[in-house]
This record gives structure tokens, C-alpha cells and sequence, in this order.
């Protein structure tokens, strides 16, 4: 799992309490729809789930995990000491969201969802940029969060692969506009307990899926800005994850 903290470092190299998760992207057609979906990114990896329990409407649920050897962090050697300041030790984030859809004869394809998730995150701090006395200091906290989301999507390309394959190839893309309070309960350091911080973040994304109907790849990117943020809210500001998609109840 060091490749998204290596990544986290060379961008942005300051503290980041909250990591946007990868999006649903789901885009349903019908009722009872069943789709899972795995992304791996700087906020780990990813997974997701969701339902299309009635026509226009859908269940939702993921989890996001990072989780590297606590060892790395052990030695002020770990790391050139010229990297930032913060990373993230952990990030374990659980969420889930109900929504409506629909599909347009055109192939055009709308989404709403809202959610709540919570996680528990660890901080990683690199108390002093010279080797001579370098230390690591940690912080631990839990938060929650409360999202909205919009979906915009279009499905650019359907074509068979034969007159009689049943497994037509498509290409898919879209936009999404989500918006997530976050809320510590606490978060405590080395030597006190924290301002649990917060704050409201907009994390705007497009996509693109490509592969048959019933199994696609595809590749998320975005970026995450603080509307608002208290109490010294850090965000990671990237969001970029390839990953891969599976409508179960046709595929099988």
C-alpha cells in the first residue's frame, strides 16, 4: 500500500485528516440490478455494492481501506525527511446511501444519492525536517460523514459482437458532483486530545467505463476543495482510481 502514500507525499506533502473514497458510478437501467465494483487509489482500496431494489430506486454501500505496515513509520529514516509533515497510517471508512434513478431511451442516465458513512483514521507526524532529531508523533481519531451526490452519465457506445452474443460491448462516461460533511468525534494526539475538526468538501469527478455490459473497467478522477472547514480540517486534494465493475444478476 505505499504507492498511494508515496503519491499523497509527492502532491500535496501536508496533513490530510480526510481522503475522498472513490464514487458510485453504478448507472442502473432497471429494477433489480446488482452490481460490485473495486477501485484502488491514493484512498486505498475500494469497494462497493448496490442494488437496484425498485425501478428509480437503488441501494448503495462501500467501505475504503488503507492500511500500511505501522513498522514504516517506526524510524525518522523510513522516509527523506524533506516529505511533508502528515500521512495517513490508516484510513477505514464504511458508508451507505439510497438513491433514485433513471434511464432515457437515449441512453442517458441520471442518479441522486444521499449517504452516511464512518470512519477511523490514523496520522502520521513528522515532527522535524533534519535527520539529527526527527521524531514521529501520532494521532488517532473517528469521524463520520454525511454526502449527497448527482450523477450525470451517457453511454457513447453500443455495439454487438455478433448477431448472435448476447454480451454487447459499451463504453460509458459521465460526471459527478459530490458534496460530504465530515465530522470528528475525537482525535487525539501523542500527548493530548485534539479539536475534533470538521468541515463541508466538494469533490467533483468524471469517469469513463469500457468493457462488455455485464464486466468493464474503468478509471475515476476529481479533486476534493473545502467549502468550509473548522478546527484545521486538512483535505487530500486528488482523487484519481482505475478499477473494475460487474453487473452480477446478468452476468450470471
Amino acid at each position: 500500500m505505499m504507492l498511494p502514500l508515496w503519491i499523497a507525499l509527492l502532491v500535496c506533502g501536508c496533513g490530510t485528516l480526510y481522503q475522498p473514497s472513490s464514487v458510485a458510478t453504478h448507472q442502473f437501467r432497471g429494477s433489480g440490478e446488482v452490481i460490485a465494483a473495486g477501485y484502488f487509489g491514493p484512498s486505498g482500496w475500494n469497494g462497493q455494492a448496490a442494488w437496484s431494489l425498485l425501478p428509480h430506486v437503488a441501494l448503495h454501500g462501500g467501505a475504503a481501506w488503507v492500511n500500511p505496515s505501522s513498522s514504516e513509520y517506526t524510524s525518522p529514516t523510513s522516509l527523506p525527511p524533506y516529505f511533508g509533515q502528515q500521512i495517513v497510517g490508516q484510513n477505514l471508512l464504511a458508508e451507505g446511501a439510497a438513491g433514485w434513478y433513471t434511464a432515457t431511451g437515449s441512453l442517458e442516465l441520471l442518479a441522486i444519492y444521499a449517504g452516511y458513512g464512518a470512519g477511523h483514521v490514523v496520522i502520521y507526524h513528522y515532527a522535524n525536517r533534519f535527520p539529527a532529531d526527527t521524531a514521529w508523533e501520532r494521532a488517532e481519531g473517528d469521524y463520520h460523514r454525511y454526502t449527497v451526490q448527482v450523477n450525470i452519465g451517457r453511454v457513447i457506445v453500443e455495439k454487438s459482437e455478433g448477431a448472435t452474443s448476447r454480451k454487447p460491448e459499451e463504453a460509458n462516461i459521465g460526471a459527478v458532483v459530490k458534496i460530504s460533511c465530515i465530522n470528528y468525534d475525537r482525535l487525539d494526539g501523542s500527548l493530548q486530545r485534539l479539536n475534533p475538526p470538521g468541515g463541508i468538501v466538494l469533490e467533483p469527478m468524471v469517469y469513463i467505463q469500457t468493457g462488455t455490459r455485464y464486466l468493464q473497467y474503468g478509471m475515476q478522477a476529481g479533486f476534493a476543495t473545502p467549502l468550509r472547514r473548522w478546527n484545521g480540517l486538512s483535505v487530500y486534494p486528488l482523487q484519481i482510481s482505475v478499477g473494475i465493475r460487474a453487473n452480477l444478476d446478468r452476468l450470471f
